[in-house]
């Protein structure tokens, strides 16, 4: 009964471990740098001074669409 329940133990660990790994590696980009498209368009980060962005992003002028980031 003790055998099963580390390697049951073991095996739960192993998953926690795998999936926390797969999810840092497959969300850098979203949890770095978390853009939100807001509207209007721009060439310049200039354009998008008067865009609202949620607290703690700014807007920036990215692939000519003004977008929140941190």
């Amino acid at each position: 009964m003790g055998e099963n329940m580390v390697v049951i133990l073991k095996c739960v660990y192993f998953m926690v471990l795998f999936l926390s790994l797969f999810i840092m590696a497959t969300n850098v980009d979203a949890i770095r740098v978390h853009q939100e498209t807001i509207s209007g368009r721009c060439f310049k980060t200039k354009e998008c001074k008067d865009k609202k962005c949620p607290i703690g992003y700014k807007p920036k002028c990215i692939e000519r669409m003004c977008r929140c980031i941190s």
